[in-house]
């Protein structure tokens, strides 16, 4: 009988748990798989510019959930004169018909991590909440990689920052491309 109290005392503080908000789980924004994409392609910022994902074949180009951005992954082509990067939480702040109308601004953004070529990862604490976005931001001319399938990016020239009002897209991809940047969310 014991036993039996102990086994249903625990199932209902499990099924409590999960219900509660906030409760722990994960989510990826972005394409799950960075480093062994087909149809690779090498891309350019001109100067220093914030890249974000807008739509993407298969994952979420927005985070799910809120919680903490705790692992980053980017695909690096070949680095120009850049050899630092950021990751950047971005929030859609004006809502028009195509993106190119829309206007970004950056909430938060993680510390300068030094980039190599090829995909690389980092550990971070950045704060995202649902329906946010990730953008990846460069100081200088240099390439990243991206992927050609249904997917499309923008470039903000010059970089958003946090703190700076927001802004509209310079540049829209084709509408084939994305770039290889992930990010994994904690709830």
């Amino acid at each position: 009988m014991k036993r039996c109290l102990y086994r249903r005392t625990a199932l209902v503080a499990g099924l409590a748990a999960l219900a509660l908000p906030g409760s722990a789980g994960a989510a990826l924004i972005g394409p799950r798989d960075v480093a062994t994409q087909t149809g690779i392609f090498g891309e350019n910022c001109v100067s220093a510019c914030t890249q974000m994902n807008v739509k993407l074949p298969q994952g979420n180009v927005r985070s799910p959930i809120t919680g903490t951005i705790t692992k980053w992954r980017v695909n690096i082509y070949i680095l120009g004169s850049a050899f630092i990067g950021r990751l950047q939480v971005l929030k859609r702040t004006k809502d028009r018909p195509g993106v190119a109308g829309d206007v970004f601004e950056t909430v938060h953004q993680s510390q300068a991590v030094q980039l190599s070529t090829g995909e690389t990862k980092w550990d971070t604490s950045l704060p995202i909440r649902k329906g946010q976005f990730i953008g990846f931001w460069l100081p200088d001319q240099g390439s990243y990689t991206g992927a050609l399938d249904e997917g499309r990016y923008v470039q903000f020239l010059p970089p958003l920052f946090p703190g700076d009002p927001g802004a509209k897209p310079t540049v829209l991809s084709p509408p084939d491309r994305h770039i290889l940047l992930n990010a994994t969310v904690r709830g």
